[in-house]
């Protein structure tokens, strides 16, 4: 009940947070547009689906997360994240279609039969961690609410508590769903068809912007990239132990194997390098952990890892912007090059880049170190980025996800960060067999990525990373189903 109650309390800060801002020019009407009108279209289309068959909400659950256009976010008012005048402003709305879509299934469809409050074993854990996690985020609102002491820190406030309203919904999807193999199934197969999307989306976004390198518009390029990189690895996942767990999980191989395929596509066109090398670090430790736990040597998972860094080697070696990595490598004193880069000059880009990660980096800390019990509020780092020393005009994020939660939560960050990161990655090492916990394969892709880029900053990629949360906490029910 408390967690129903935190949210209409969060929802009546946002309302109000509107009302004190009518006539702001930060603040925008929602607009018409024939892309967003589509969009509504197709959005309802699919209600209207899971109203008729029920089970498909899984299978659409991926999808409205993590692929379907943002565009229809621009129904709804928003605010600017910045100064108007910053290069790249933009604006986010106070409520998405994610929000719509989670509440629609919570208040559409019945609780399941199984009772989660138990007050013992693994359940109770959670229970427990639920009860604590939802406590520490009810005190963070009412605090940073009574420190907004303008209508724009508010509106800053509103617009950028998404994390916890998706967290609330999602707790409330634990104890209210049993996600049983069936439902499990049909996320993955969500899974596909959002990789299938974007891939078509993002050809079309690219074409028709005249972009060098593919860029989705919903999710841009280098975090598109990333979690693409990730979904990916989990399809190998699925592929290489498919022996053991295709009794349990009826997905196709070939959709299987299509979709991973797709990912490395995307991933490649992106031309992101993080997302690359992420994906290399992730199949190494893996292959590591697992030959150690299991005391043998996994053949296919070597065969696999092998092809994938001959992909990349040649991949390397024949293109300018991965070739620019060997460059700065082969001239010597890294950490001088970056630090003398002038971003302005754009002496070179890879150096250039790392300097603006370098300086982001300080102000986060900075940030973290003035405000350290509950950080500078969520929704306005890149507001408060000119009072630290940020001096190009230009709409920014930290660029690390680690620096983005202490830097906007305080010590509370660390928390989140072990929610989003720790845990999930620790189910997957210790339980990568079971069809639940290997979901953890996509939060172990995206932590190495996330020191240089801000995944879990963009909001779908934080739903789906505690939808796979979710799901890991089901995972006693794999064991109970096959007891």
């Amino acid at each position: 009940m408390i967690v129903i109650f935190l949210l209409f309390i969060i929802y009546f800060i946002n309302f109000i947070s509107i009302i004190v801002n009518i006539g702001n020019p930060l603040l925008i009407i929602p607009g018409f547009s024939i892309i967003g009108l589509l969009s509504i279209l197709i959005y309802i289309f699919i209600l209207l689906i899971v109203v008729i068959r029920p089970a498909l909400y899984f299978l659409f659950l991926p999808f409205i997360i993590l692929a379907f256009p943002s565009v229809i976010n621009n129904f709804f008012p928003s605010y600017y994240l910045g100064p108007i005048d910053e290069r790249g402003a933009s604006a986010f709305s106070f409520i998405t279609h994610i929000d719509i879509y989670l509440m629609y299934g919570l208040i559409v469809f019945k609780q399941d039969k199984t009772n989660k409050l138990k007050l013992y074993g693994t359940s109770y854990k959670y229970n427990i961690l639920g009860v604590l996690i939802v406590s520490i985020l009810f005190i963070y609102t009412i605090i940073t609410t009574l420190g907004s002491k303008t209508g724009d820190a508010l509106a800053l406030f509103a617009i950028g508590n998404y994390q916890i309203r998706y967290i609330l919904y999602l707790t409330l999807f634990y104890y209210k769903f049993n996600i049983d193999l069936k439902k499990l199934n049909y996320i993955i197969y969500g899974l596909c068809l959002s990789v299938v999307f974007l891939f078509i989306e993002s050809l079309i976004f690219t074409f028709v912007n005249g972009h060098s390198r593919l860029s989705s518009g919903s999710l841009g390029n280098n975090v598109y990239a990333n979690i693409i990189a990730a979904i990916g690895f989990l399809f190998s996942l699925l592929l290489i132990y498919y022996k053991k767990i295709y009794s349990f999980m009826k997905v196709k191989k070939t959709v299987l194997f299509i979709s991973f395929t797709i990912c490395m596509i995307i991933v490649f066109l992106t031309g992101t390098r993080i997302s690359l090398l992420s994906l290399t670090i992730a199949s190494i430790l893996l292959f590591i952990l697992s030959t150690l736990k299991d005391r043998k040597i996994n053949y296919k998972y070597i065969v696999g890892l092998c092809s994938m860094m001959l992909i990349i080697t040649v991949f390397v070696f024949n293109s300018e912007r991965y070739r620019s990595i060997l460059d700065i490598v082969s001239k010597g004193d890294i950490a001088q090059q970056i630090v003398s880069a002038n971003p302005e000059e754009q002496y070179d880009k890879f150096t250039s880049s790392l300097y603006s990660r370098y300086i982001m980096a300080i102000v986060s800390l900075d940030m973290f170190k003035d405000n350290i019990s509950f950080g500078i509020g969520i929704g306005r780092w890149n507001k408060m980025k000119y009072d630290y020393g940020w001096e190009n005009r230009v709409l920014l994020d930290p660029h690390n996800d680690f620096l983005s939660y202490i830097s906007q939560y305080g010590i509370l960050g660390i928390l989140l960060l072990f929610i989003v990161y720790i845990f999930p990655i620790l189910k997957f090492i210790n339980i990568r067999y079971n069809p639940y916990c290997i979901f953890g394969a996509i939060p172990f892709v995206l932590f190495f990525s996330s020191f240089t880029n801000s995944n879990t900053l963009k909001h779908q990629i934080f739903a789906i990373t505690i939808l796979c949360i979710v799901i890991i906490c089901n995972h006693t029910n794999y064991i109970e189903e096959n007891d």
